[in-house]
This record gives C-alpha cells, structure tokens and sequence, in this order.
C-alpha cells in the first residue's frame, strides 16, 4: 500500500490505521512504511467508522445494543420529564 501512495503522491497517516481480521483468527501483524519509521498496525476487534460499528465477525449485535440503549435512555427521559401522559401524549415528545 505504501508503494501505492508514493506512486500517487498522497499522503497517509499509518498512526489512524488498524487492521482488522475477518473470517479468521490468525494473529498475523502488518506493517507500514520502511526503514525506522516503520509501523506495526494495531489489530482491533471492533472499529467504528462513519458511525458504523464493523466487528470482525461482522455482526450487528455491538451496533445495535448501542442504539437500543440510546432508545431506552430517551424514554426513561421522556418519562420522568412527563409523568401523566396517555398513550397518545406520550407520542408526540417520543417521536421529536
């Protein structure tokens, strides 16, 4: 990859890149660049990106957990914030 980014002049910052394996667990390590400024790449199980959690058993469970609890936070606020609300009050503050 390192040859890659010479031939097109751009630059590339190996401190913000890991390496993840998928469909496999064998503990291979990579590095970047030559010489003494040679890097070995940090092996992570998981990575978020773009707001996407990507796993190596590319699995959503880690995505979705986190949602489902930012979901349960909101209507525990909702609730405390609102004590006598119907089902058809509840709604409009839930939704917005």
């Amino acid at each position: 990859m390192q040859l890659w980014f010479d031939i097109w002049q751009l630059k590339f910052n190996a401190d913000k890149c890991k390496l993840m394996n998928i469909g496999h667990s064998l503990q291979t390590k990579y590095y970047m660049g030559e010489g003494p400024g040679r890097k070995e790449l940090e092996s992570v199980h998981q990575e978020r990106d773009l707001g996407v959690i990507t796993t190596s058993d590319l699995k959503s469970s880690s995505q979705c957990t986190k949602y489902a609890a930012t979901a349960r936070k909101v209507i525990a606020m909702v609730r405390r914030t609102f004590k006598n609300l119907d089902i058809e009050d509840f709604r409009l503050p839930y939704k917005t």
